[in-house]
């Protein structure tokens, strides 16, 4: 099956085609089609996760939050393939750290343009797989506080358990994003599981994560946002928020890219 969906602004378009087990119909989960907010979740605590960023794009001054995004170091940030391809020319990127309320000014914001992108040469829209991109920023992150990088999780890390997801979705069918960054806690579904529900649509580079009851999980607006697993005082990116079969569905968990079958990739990039 295939699904093709509009921006906000419409400033671009883009198309997939998945199969599943059941016939599902997933979505990848930026602002380009509508939805509502990470469900059965909260609002975060302001700067909480000074890791997380909002991409937004500039459309001759027209400003519309698209994506969330993680900083890898002071000039990279990671965010999900389909969250940057098909830029029309006019269209800039940017990025914003130190933001809670998008509608607000509070003063710790840094605001950067995008002068690279570095999506996955494997990236495929069709699938989803390898739904990664590098974002190199126009001039470095002062960090602090309200603005700061995560770990990567390392290529043997093990993701189970309670996991994190944090980001901006819409408030309702259609509207516009949550003006406050919200998080919720999901549970990781193992591979075999997954694919009860996806079919062969889940590759190895894929991570789920959700509740098999529904009610909780990430949504529309959160796409290219972290999927984070905290032990002991270090927070580690596990995954990129990147596609599923409506929000917070019973046996439709969250489909998220995972973080440590492309963590020599990221350091390759980042340090090139």
């Amino acid at each position: 099956m295939s699904a093709c969906i509009q921006c906000v602004g419409y400033i671009y378009f883009a198309c997939i085609t998945l199969s599943t087990a059941k016939g599902a119909f997933p979505f990848y989960r930026d602002s380009k089609q509508p939805g509502i907010k990470i469900v059965g979740g909260r609002e975060t605590i302001e700067h909480r996760y000074p890791f997380v960023v909002n991409l937004r794009i500039n459309f001759f001054g027209n400003i519309f939050h698209s994506c969330g995004a993680s900083i890898v170091n002071e000039e990279w940030v990671v965010t999900a393939a389909h969250c940057v391809q098909n830029n029309l020319e006019g269209v800039l990127l940017e990025v914003v750290a130190g933001d809670h309320n998008l509608k607000l000014f509070e003063g710790t914001e840094q605001v950067r343009k995008i002068t690279q992108v570095i999506s996955h040469k494997d990236y495929n829209p069709n699938s989803a797989e390898n739904d990664i991109a590098l974002l190199r920023t126009h001039k470095a992150f002062v960090f602090r506080s309200e603005v700061n990088n995560l770990e990567m999780a390392p290529p043997d890390f093990e993701t189970s358990g309670d996991v994190m997801a944090i980001g901006w979705g819409a408030l309702f069918s259609g509207g516009k994003p949550s003006d406050t960054l919200q998080e919720v806690t999901v549970e990781v579904v193992d591979d075999l599981d997954c694919r009860r529900s996806y079919g062969d649509s889940i590759k190895d580079s894929m991570l789920c994560a959700g509740d098999k009851n529904g009610g909780r999980d990430s949504c529309q607006g959160d796409s290219g946002g972290p999927l984070v697993k905290q032990i002991n005082d270090t927070i580690y990116l596990v995954g990129i928020t990147s596609w599923g079969y409506g929000c917070a569905e019973p046996e439709y968990p969250g489909v998220y890219t995972e973080v440590s079958y492309f963590y020599d990739w990221i350091t390759e990039m980042t340090q090139s």
